[in-house]
């Protein structure tokens, strides 16, 4: 989907120990259907990161894409509810730095969230309401 293909940032979901959501924004790329986003070397607080800890505990997950504009009438959004796995560092580094020019330094330094979507559903102005 273009809103897909032309976004910059995406929102990964995750539920905490205590069943709480916890939203945060990813860069990501896409390899063979899955979606991917990168611990990489930006400035991080220490020790395992939540949601590398949120995903090992309940793998359910949700990714979200939106396209904003002051005008409504180009806003729209794509959501893939699905399962994570956290993959070994250099996972789809090639699909990475061909959306991000940062990579062209290296690899993300750390390991790969992976997201294999069960279901997607997206909304677009004047598409009549969402779909799946």
């Amino acid at each position: 989907m273009d809103i897909v293909t032309a976004a910059r940032r995406a929102f990964l979901a995750t539920i905490d120990a205590r069943g709480r959501p916890h939203l945060l924004p990813i860069g990501f790329a896409i390899k063979e259907g899955r979606i991917l986003s990168a611990v990489d070397q930006k400035p991080k607080g220490g020790g395992r990161l939540a949601r590398l800890r949120h995903i090992e505990n309940n793998p359910a997950v949700t990714v979200t894409f939106d396209r904003w504009d002051e005008d409504w009438r180009k806003l729209g959004w794509v959501m893939a509810r699905g399962r994570a796995t956290i993959e070994p560092r250099g996972t789809g580094y090639e699909e990475f730095r061909a959306r991000y020019p940062q990579y062209d330094a290296g690899e993300p330094s750390g390991e790969v969230i992976a997201v294999a979507p069960e279901d997607v559903v997206w909304w677009v102005w004047g598409d009549g309401g969402e779909q799946s």
